[in-house]
């Protein structure tokens, strides 16, 4: 066995000698490659040899330029991994940076997920997850919580108004302020719509907003999520007789008729606009 790989390999080494390639190359390009992938994502050095199925030593060394040289197909693995790649790979009890779990979990509990809810679901204490030192998880717990962020990303959770309003002060965005492509990496933000300063107006230099608009807004998107009237006063945290006066003083009574409407309650029945 020996003698046959030896003899294959020279066989190999000496039509590359004669056509001018070399089997090794300079570490440079797979060096900073690595680097990116740690600072630009937050990768482990442990996570790209899985990603590559190089020793964890090899991309140590690469990463502290300790290593002189390199295999070329060492360097046309490592050149092969994304991010991507890292956080979808099938190994289960590698480990991957935890802010994307964690920007996930934030965002359900911004539509109404609570820990208790959430936790059922994935199978570990969500609350000790957010919360546990360190900046990395397993693969299977980031995994676990992703399965869970796509099925209820669009659906409202059950929290109640003083729930809600606490989550809002802690200011987690919520899934539609996040893209797919950015939501684990690091240096991404998320996007909030236009700031507005503590009286509620635009910060300076921005389009103008209001705040009745944005709770149009919710309304709506509350009604087509199929939230009723009670449901719709615990998620604003407002009586449904303030909602529907403020909507109508600024313009937005057709919200309200449209929610009206599709309860088909004949108790209720939709205001006249303003002529």
């Amino acid at each position: 066995m020996t003698s046959k790989y030896n003899a294959a390999y020279m066989k190999r080494w000496k039509i590359d000698h004669d056509r001018g390639l070399t089997r090794t190359t300079t570490p440079a390009r797979a060096s900073e490659h690595i680097r990116q992938l740690i600072s630009q994502h937050g990768v482990s050095i442990r996570s790209i040899a899985d990603a590559a199925g190089i020793s964890a030593g090899t991309i140590s060394l690469l990463n502290r330029g300790k290593q002189t040289s390199i295999k070329r197909t060492y360097e046309a693995k490592i050149l092969a991994v994304t991010a991507e790649k890292i956080f979808n790979r099938s190994l289960s009890t590698g480990f991957v940076p935890n802010i994307g779990a964690r920007r996930r979990l934030q965002a359900l509990m911004a539509i109404g997920w609570r820990h208790q809810d959430l936790t059922k679901r994935v199978g570990f204490s969500t609350g000790t997850m957010m919360h546990q030192r360190g900046n990395y998880i397993s693969q299977f717990k980031h995994e676990a919580v992703l399965k869970v962020y796509d099925q209820l990303w669009n659906v409202p959770g059950p929290a109640d108004g003083r729930t809600m309003t606490r989550v809002a002060k802690a200011g987690y965005a919520p899934p539609l302020a996040w893209d797919d492509e950015s939501i684990d990496d690091p240096a991404a933000a998320p996007d909030l719509g236009t700031p507005l300063n503590s009286r509620g107006r635009p910060a300076l230099g921005e389009a103008r907003i209001k705040k009745i608009d944005a709770l149009a807004e919710d309304v709506d998107y509350l009604r087509r999520t199929g939230a009723g009237i009670e449901e719709i006063e615990q998620r604003t945290g407002k009586r449904w007789a303030d909602i529907r006066s403020e909507l109508h003083r600024a313009g937005h009574q057709e919200v309200c008729d449209k929610l009206l409407i599709q309860l088909d309650n004949p108790k209720r029945t939709p205001r006249k606009a303003a002529a």
